[in-house]
Parts: C-alpha cells; sequence; structure tokens
C-alpha cells in the first residue's frame, strides 16, 4: 500500500480512458456520469426533478413557471444552466465542555452553474462548472461545523456547514466521452464528490454528521485543486482515479499550492448492474495516500475503504462502508458504518438511520459510536425540512461525558 501502486492505477486508468475515446460505441447506454449526489451536476439534476410534496401550492408554482421556463430556454439557447439554493441548518447540543456554546445555526446562499463549451460529432461532452457559496451564522456564536469542539466529539456534526463567508466551491473543466461512460475533471473540486462516493451520501438532503456521509478513515482533503479520471470498463465495473492537492482548503483563496506541494491521491474500482443504477446500487474497494504535511502530521499516511448500498424495490437501501488506515491524518484508523435509507413510494420524502464506530487516529483517545436519524420532508415542490437526531456516544475529547445528543432541523429552498 502506497503511493507507487496508487500512480500505476491512474496511469492503466488513464490509459483506458483515452483507448475508449477512440472506439467510443455509440449504443452504450446514458447516465448521469460518475460524480457523486453532492456533485454541481447531480444538484442542478435533483432540483429540476419533479417531486410528489406533502403540499402543492397552485399559486406559488404558477408563479415560479416563468422562472424556470426561463431557465429551460437559456439552457436550450446557450448550453449554460444553473441553481440558486438556500440551505439552512440549526443544531442543539443537550450537553457541552464547561463554558462552551450548546446551540449553533447558519444559512448557505449557493449558486451554482454548468455551461457546455463543447460538442463533437461523436458526443464527447467539455463541460465548465462552477459553485459559490455565501455561508453566514443566524444569530449564534458558533457554526454547526464547529458544534464538534464545544461538545468533546472527533469529528464534524454540520458538514459543509461552517462560517467562511462568500467562497469559490468549485471550479473546474469536465471532459467526457464515450456516451457519458468516460470522463476526466481538472480544475478545483472536493475529491469526494468523485471517490468513495455513495448514493445515500447527500449533505443537502440527508445525513449530517461526516462520519455517516463519508468514511472517516479516510484523510480527505477540503475542495482543493487538482485532476480525475474515470471509466466505465464495461456494462457492470467502472475505475476512478484523483490527485488533489492535500492543503486544500475553501478559504484558501484559489491558491494553487499554498501549503506546499504535498498530494492526496486516491483509486477506486467499483461495480454495478449498470452504469445509471450506480447510485442506487453499487460496491467499491478504494486505496489512497495522503502526504506527510509540514505543521500538521509527522508522517504520511494511507487506507483502503470499502462501500456498498442496495436499493430495493426502490424504497429500502442498506447501506455500508468500512475503513482501515495508518498514520495520523485521518479522523479514524479503523471505522465501521451500517445504516438504512426508507424512500416512502407515494412522496419524495427520504428516511435515514446509521451507526458508526470509529477508533480515532491519535493514541490514547477513545473509540466513539455515533448514531444519526433523519427524516427530510419534501414539504413542498421546492422546499424540503429535515429534523434529525445525533446520539454521540463516549466523545473522544470529552473525559467525562458519555453521550451527548444534538436535535438538528435543516432547511432547503430550490430555485
Amino acid at each position: 500500500m502506497n503511493r507507487f501502486l496508487i500512480v500505476t492505477f491512474s496511469y492503466l486508468l488513464l490509459t483506458s480512458v483515452f483507448a475508449q475515446t477512440n472506439g467510443a460505441d455509440a449504443t452504450k447506454k446514458k447516465h448521469a456520469g460518475l460524480s457523486g449526489p453532492a456533485s454541481v451536476e447531480a444538484q442542478l439534476e435533483d432540483a429540476a426533478r419533479t417531486n410528489t410534496p406533502l403540499y402543492y401550492w397552485p399559486d406559488v408554482d404558477k408563479a415560479l413557471q416563468p422562472w424556470f421556463a426561463f431557465k429551460d430556454d437559456l439552457y436550450q439557447t446557450s448550453g449554460f444552466k444553473f441553481g440558486i439554493f438556500y440551505n439552512a441548518l440549526y443544531q442543539h447540543a443537550n450537553k457541552t465542555l464547561p463554558d462552551q456554546e450548546d446551540t449553533s445555526a447558519l444559512g448557505i446562499i449557493r449558486f451554482n452553474g454548468a455551461w457546455d463549451i463543447l460538442r463533437t460529432a461523436d458526443n464527447s461532452t467539455g463541460t465548465l462548472y462552477f459553485n459559490v457559496d455565501n455561508r453566514h451564522k443566524l444569530a449564534t456564536e458558533i457554526a454547526p461545523a464547529d458544534m464538534a469542539s464545544q461538545i468533546g466529539y472527533a469529528g464534524m456534526t454540520g458538514t459543509l456547514f461552517s462560517d467562511v463567508g462568500t467562497v469559490v466551491v468549485d471550479l473546474n473543466y469536465q471532459h467526457r466521452f464515450n456516451q457519458d461512460q468516460g470522463g476526466i475533471v481538472v480544475g478545483r473540486f472536493d475529491p469526494s464528490d468523485y471517490v468513495f462516493v455513495s448514493g445515500y451520501a447527500n449533505p443537502w438532503t440527508s445525513f449530517q454528521n461526516v462520519a455517516v456521509l463519508l468514511n472517516p478513515a479516510v484523510a480527505l482533503p477540503d475542495v482543493s485543486w487538482g485532476i480525475g479520471a474515470g471509466s466505465w470498463v464495461n456494462d457492470q465495473i467502472y475505475m476512478l482515479a484523483t490527485i488533489n492537492d492535500a492543503n486544500g482548503t475553501v478559504t484558501d483563496n484559489l491558491e494553487f499550492l499554498s501549503g506546499g506541494s504535498e498530494f492526496f491521491t486516491a483509486a477506486e474500482v467499483g461495480w454495478s448492474p449498470a452504469s445509471e443504477l450506480r447510485f442506487n446500487r453499487q460496491i467499491n474497494l478504494s486505496i489512497w495516500h495522503a502526504d506527510q504535511r509540514d505543521g500538521v502530521t509527522f508522517d504520511d499516511s494511507h487506507g483502503v475503504a470499502i462501500s456498498a448500498s442496495w436499493l430495493f424495490d426502490d424504497v429500502w437501501m442498506p447501506i455500508m462502508r468500512l475503513g482501515w488506515s495508518e498514520g495520523e491524518a485521518p479522523i479514524y484508523n479503523r471505522t465501521a458504518t451500517v445504516g438504512l435509507i426508507y424512500r416512502p413510494p407515494i412522496r419524495s420524502d427520504e428516511f435515514g438511520m446509521a451507526v458508526n464506530w470509529g477508533r480515532p487516529a491519535v493514541d490514547g483517545l477513545t473509540d466513539q459510536i455515533t448514531t444519526e436519524v433523519f427524516y427530510k420532508l419534501q414539504f413542498s415542490q421546492n422546499l424540503a425540512i429535515t429534523p434529525s437526531l445525533q446520539y454521540l456516544r463516549d466523545p473522544a475529547l470529552h473525559p467525562t461525558q458519555d453521550a451527548v445528543t444534538i436535535f438538528g432541523l435543516r432547511f432547503r429552498l430550490t430555485l
């Protein structure tokens, strides 16, 4: 397990990807690409989907029709599409460390888009993606992303809800070919949108704790500059690889390698019964390596991650993640997550519950158990409300507390 193996895998993948470009089979099925459910592409697709909500508001829906018609016409005439989202999260902890805050709330105005700037005769496409956030606290002293420090928990209870102001999150070019069966991404992106992906893991609509959303035994960098490539090898097997700036953060002012030439590399092989079913039915195996980082970690880190999810009858989805790692860069060196997603057939709601066990990478800290339950209520066509509950057993950084409970309430508006 070392960088040589990952780089070799990446080279073979790129060779395979470019080889398939020259012999593209026009009969291959189209699908939503190889990015994950939290990527710009997937979020734009999700916002354009017609929902079955709890309440229909005919007057509101009618008033919004010209707006959505304008967006559709813009895309048809120029190849440019965009979305405007407002996400808000409130969290309250029943116990904290001495003299710490027990309540947090933050809102995020998100403007993202995609512009198809290239389409060739063989249906290869080139698209520019962007994503800009304004993240602002809502009448509280701290943001949900900082709640863990208030309760002595190793991790993050409010993923992405950080108080960082206005930031450029994504800015990249993606080229796709072979009927969308292969592609390359170059620029600024979140590597977790391309590797270690599972169809249930969307911080805007599902779980909120990073230990459940992602694999906490992986030392994933934040949004960062990098390059990735992926392709379906056949109708059921795909391969992916990325290399990113290990020091990248959402607040780095778009600087390239500002923390030095230290990299995070990852490679993945996965199986699904069909490419268009990857979000709902898949098993994948990933290997990764993170360089030693000056002033952050003394040694490099590496590990293996496994993920599986399977949707039965379009309603029930069992989920599983396993992770093993060496080094102090990840949250955990050993981790396991099991859970279940339920999607009611009569509405666009979603229920989820999951339990994660993790052994911290820092010696001397106790194992943590994280349980999260949520219910996303599609209240109206463009508004979702999601109450949640997190039960954090044996928080590793709280020496005297056996358990902490966090109540959460999330709102999501799409335009």
